[in-house]
């Protein structure tokens, strides 16, 4: 079984970008690692590949996952 890095196809696309442009910001302030490991690790292993992507770093930079959600 081969595993899925992208939303749609082999490749990247537009969708991934959407979507990962809305959803990095939740895993550096919200989703803390217990949240990301027993919820959504899929999720979180599709967001952490594509923020590694060179076009990603050039834009967002390195992006640091939070270890502990942030509480109004």
């Amino acid at each position: 079984m081969r595993l899925r890095n992208f939303l749609v196809g082999h490749q990247l696309t537009l969708a991934d970008a959407m979507l990962v442009s809305v959803i990095s910001v939740c895993f550096e302030l919200v989703f803390d690692k217990k949240t990301r490991k027993s919820t959504i690790p899929n999720l979180a292993r599709y967001t952490q590949i594509l923020l590694q992507m060179p076009p990603f770093l050039a834009v967002f930079g390195s992006v640091v996952f939070c270890k502990d959600a942030l509480t109004p």
